[in-house]
C-alpha cells in the first residue's frame, strides 16, 4: 500500500489541501444549521431496509454551497481541523435523528440467488406511480478498518430488487466536503427528475463517504492502492454489499465510477486497476498530478495504475475541469492526451468555473448523460427463474 499523504514541501499541494479543508468548513456549517430538519423540502426520514436510514427525494435540488474567494486566501490547517470537528458533529446529529417513524412502506431488497438474467436485456419498464426515489444510508465497516464509513445509496422510483437488476453508478465526494456532496450539487435531484420523466433508465447511485475526521489514520487521504486502502474498501466491502443487498447488475457493463477532486483520483485509480469491474470512469476536477501525491515520481501518470494499456481500451473515460481551476487543470489535461494517444476513448471538457460546488453543479447533467449512455433501453434488467 503506497501512501498518498499530501506533500508539505510543495506549496501547490499544501494550498489545495488547505483550501479544500476550508470549503469543507463552509459546507459543514450550512449543513449543521439543517440538522433536525428534513434533509430536503418535503421528504421524511425513516428507518430503511435492514436498518438503513431512508428519506425520500423531491425534484427540487438543493442550492450548491461554496466558500468565498476571501475565505480561500485564509485557508489554514486550523480550518481543516474545524471542518473535521463540524463534520463529526453533523454525523452524530444526523444519526440521532435517524429514528423518526416510517412514513410509508419501503421496499426491502431481497435478491434471490437462484434467479438468472433474461437472455435479452431489453425490457419494457412498467409505469411507475411513485413520486420520486429514495436514499438509504448504510454504515459499512471494512475488513481492514477499525471504523465504519457511511455509504448513501440512491434507489430509483419503484425500486424492486426482487425482480430487477439495476446498473450502478459509484460516486466519490471530494476531501473538503462531507457526506451528501452529490446531493448538494444537484446530481441526485436531476437523476430523480429525469428518471421520472423517462429520460434516463432507473439505476442505483452509491456514494461512499470519506473518513477525513480520522486524521492521520484516514484511508481516504493517506493511502493509495492495495490492501487497507480506500480502493480496497470500495472494491471489497462496499461493492459486494450493494450487489448482495440492492439488486445491482453484476457485470462490467452495469458499473460506472466517478469522483470529485480527491474523489476523482480514487475513481480513476479504482477503475484503472479494475477494468474487469467498471466499464466507465469519470474524473471531475480530479487531483491526479504528482504535486498532490506523496511518493510519486515527477512523471507520474494515472496510467501507471493499469496492469496494461490494452486493458483500458474498452473503458469509457470522461475528464473535466473548470477554466479557472488553477489547482487541478494540468492533471486531467495531460491524462486525456495520454489516453487518446494510446487509443483509449476519452472525453475531456474544460467548463466555466473553479474548484467548487458551483462549477460541479453546472455539469451534473453532462455527467449523467455520460454515465448512463450505455444503459438506456437495456435497464433495468428483468429477472427470470
Amino acid at each position: 500500500m503506497r501512501s498518498t499523504r499530501p506533500k508539505s514541501s510543495r506549496s501547490a499541494a499544501g494550498t489545495l489541501i488547505r483550501v479544500l479543508g476550508l470549503v469543507g468548513l463552509g459546507v459543514a456549517v450550512i449543513v449543521l444549521t439543517r440538522v433536525g430538519q428534513t434533509p430536503r423540502p418535503g421528504p421524511a426520514v425513516a428507518a430503511g431496509p435492514a436498518g438503513a436510514v431512508t428519506y425520500f427525494l423531491t425534484n427540487t435540488p438543493a442550492p450548491p454551497t461554496t466558500a468565498t474567494s476571501q475565505a480561500r486566501t485564509r485557508a489554514t490547517r486550523q480550518a481543516e481541523q474545524a471542518a473535521t470537528s463540524i463534520a463529526r458533529a453533523t454525523r452524530q446529529a444526523r444519526q440521532a435523528t435517524a429514528t423518526l417513524p416510517l412514513p410509508r412502506a419501503v421496499p426491502t431488497p431481497n435478491p434471490d440467488a437462484g434467479i438468472a438474467l433474461a437472455g435479452a436485456p431489453t425490457v419494457t419498464v412498467p409505469v411507475c406511480t411513485e413520486k420520486g426515489g429514495q436514499i438509504v444510508r448504510e454504515n459499512v465497516i471494512g475488513a481492514t478498518l477499525p471504523h465504519s464509513i457511511p455509504v448513501q445509496i440512491y434507489l430509483p422510483p419503484c425500486f424492486d430488487a426482487t425482480h430487477n437488476r439495476y446498473p450502478t453508478l459509484y460516486l466519490i465526494q471530494g476531501s473538503g466536503d462531507i457526506e451528501g456532496q452529490w446531493e448538494r450539487v444537484g446530481l441526485l435531484g436531476e437523476a430523480d427528475r429525469r428518471i421520472m420523466a423517462g429520460e434516463l433508465p432507473p439505476f442505483l447511485i452509491v456514494m461512499p463517504d470519506n473518513d477525513i475526521e480520522e486524521g492521520d489514520v484516514s484511508i481516504f487521504m493517506y493511502t493509495a492502492e492495495g490492501p487497507g486502502s480506500y480502493e480496497d474498501y470500495v472494491v471489497n466491502d462496499v461493492l459486494p454489499l450493494i450487489e448482495r443487498k440492492y439488486g445491482a447488475w453484476q457485470d462490467v457493463a452495469g458499473r460506472a465510477i466517478g469522483g470529485i477532486s480527491r474523489g476523482g483520483y480514487w475513481a480513476i485509480e479504482i477503475a484503472f486497476r479494475h477494468p474487469d469491474l467498471f466499464g466507465a470512469v469519470g474524473g471531475h476536477s480530479p487531483a491526479i498530478s504528482s504535486e498532490f501525491l506523496n511518493g510519486t515520481p515527477e512523471d507520474f501518470s494515472m496510467l501507471m495504475m493499469a496492469s496494461t494499456i490494452d486493458a483500458l481500451k474498452t473503458m469509457r473515460v470522461w475528464l473535466d475541469v473548470g477554466d479557472e481551476d488553477t489547482w487541478t487543470m494540468r492533471g486531467p489535461d495531460e491524462l486525456a492526451q495520454a489516453l487518446v494517444a494510446d487509443g483509449i476513448p476519452a472525453q475531456f471538457k474544460i467548463g466555466i468555473g473553479t474548484h467548487d460546488n458551483d462549477y460541479w453543479s453546472t455539469e451534473v447533467n453532462n455527467y449523467l448523460d455520460f454515465y448512463t449512455a450505455p444503459w438506456r433501453g437495456v435497464a433495468p434488467i428483468k429477472l427470470t427463474r
